[in-house]
């Protein structure tokens, strides 16, 4: 939303932006610099007997309302420059241009974007007139547009656009470092959702660089980043490099100069599990009790990440054979969900199934059973759709395990065909899950055969 510097009209006077509303937005004081802009062009209302020199404080105050979250207010304005911009007397004067995507983003953020996406284009083919190849304002127009469309969730389109831009900039377009790096941050979330995660990592490697050259201090935007670039090294089996971009994003929080606990707990979360993978369970253990703590300390009983967090905790401690921690761990879970989570969710009867799983490891069948014939009636409540039938499948299945183990063979072969015939139904043909039911199936046949 920068305003470009552009000559003065032939025989025109323009009102320049006051040096106070320049300072004011330097601040980030949006609402005052609006204010101040303002009354300046109340000014050159008053003395001015045409429109057009007003015209850049008209698109000034558009930005610094956008930006003061003004929007209606914004885009008032917004429209009113632009009708002014579309009469001026050289049709390709570069007002015209900026005028329209001064008017975008007040306009995409009430939600029309497909009126924010026309008034960009229409930016674009007006800047190829007036403006060199490699000039900056290409750049801001095509990134403007390529956010829209990613917002639209248009992704190679918006992907076309920020690349396009990033050419102008690799030509030698000079443009802030402030943004490139916006730039080079939206292409690696673009790269990142089209799974195109080798090209996502070196963009999201570029955009940390940037950040630590420009804002060294801003904890939360090296952290967020550098999160990132750890879940797209995941995502390409680069286990352990992931792990270290984690613990960096977590030195970044807990060094902050605020820090704060719900971000903190964020990058404890992904180290904890990222060690679980490794099969480094035992620090996994040590990170995740301390992830416990943190949010037990911090946030309120009914958030769901403390339950994710003991869930967790529960895995790593059974793994370790620590069957009394793990067991205390995860009944703490199941009892916060018990009193917090919407029954009609799916999340009570999860709960539910995932301590049966442990109960059953402990040879505590009796209580697994209960746990299990709830869970399973959560589910029947709401099956529904494939997800529902998945879940309700894998709990007939793990009842019927239940009752071989238990030797009432009868009853977990009728369990299992259950379990089966929701299994074909929610799963593709062939899928592992589906498979393991009818092997576990034929494994209690092949029993009662026996």
């Amino acid at each position: 939303m920068l305003i470009a510097q552009v000559p003065a009209d032939a025989g025109t006077t323009r009102w320049r932006v006051p040096s106070e509303a320049l300072a004011a937005t330097a601040r980030g004081e949006h609402a005052t610099a609006a204010e101040t802009i303002a009354k300046t062009l109340a000014e050159c209302r008053a003395s001015a007997p045409e429109p057009a020199p007003c015209l850049d404080l008209m698109l000034a105050l558009t930005s610094s309302q956008t930006r003061a979250a003004q929007l209606t207010a914004a885009v008032a304005t917004g429209r009113e420059a632009l009708a002014i911009a579309d009469h001026l007397p050289k049709a390709n004067n570069p007002r015209r241009t900026r005028a329209r995507v001064v008017l975008a983003y007040p306009v995409e953020f009430i939600g029309r974007r497909m009126e924010a996406e026309a008034l960009l284009r229409e930016a674009l083919v007006l800047a190829g007139a007036h403006y060199p190849p490699g000039h900056r304002e290409l750049v801001s127009i095509r990134y403007a547009l390529g956010t829209n469309l990613y917002r639209q969730g248009r992704l190679e389109e918006a992907g076309i656009e920020l690349r396009a831009a990033m050419a102008v900039v690799e030509a030698g377009a000079k443009v802030y470092e402030t943004d490139l790096y916006a730039l080079v941050d939206a292409l690696a979330v673009v790269l990142d959702e089209q799974r195109r995660f080798a090209e996502a990592e070196a963009m999201y490697r570029r955009a940390i660089a940037l950040l630590e050259a420009a804002s060294p201090s801003d904890a939360t935007g090296l952290s967020a980043r550098t999160i990132a670039l750890g879940k797209v090294l995941a995502r390409q089996e680069r286990i352990s490099e992931a792990g270290v971009m984690f613990a960096r994003a977590l030195a970044i929080r807990e060094a902050a100069a605020q820090p704060d606990p719900a971000s903190i707990g964020e990058a404890l979360s992904l180290v904890g599990r990222n060690l679980n993978i490794q099969r480094r369970t035992g620090e996994a253990a040590l990170v995740l009790r301390q992830l416990v703590a943190l949010y037990e300390r911090n946030l309120p009983p009914d958030d769901s990440r403390l339950r994710g967090a003991l869930h967790d905790l529960a895995g790593a401690l059974w793994t370790l054979r620590r069957g009394a921690e793990a067991d205390a761990a995860m009944a703490h879970a199941l009892d916060l969900c018990r009193r917090h989570c919407d029954p009609n969710e799916t999340t009570l009867a999860n709960a539910m199934a995932n301590y049966a799983s442990i109960l059953m490891d402990q040879e505590r069948y009796r209580e697994a059973e209960k746990l299990l014939l709830d869970a399973i009636a959560l589910q029947e409540r709401r099956t529904q759709t494939d997800d529902d039938r998945a879940d309700l499948a894998l709990d007939y299945g793990n009842y019927g395990l239940l009752l071989g183990l238990m030797n009432r063979l009868v009853e977990a072969e009728a369990a299992l065909r259950k379990a089966v015939a929701l299994g074909d139904a929610a799963y593709p043909p062939g899928h592992p899950w589906a498979v393991g039911l009818r092997g576990d199936l034929a494994r209690i046949l092949h029993k009662r055969r026996t």
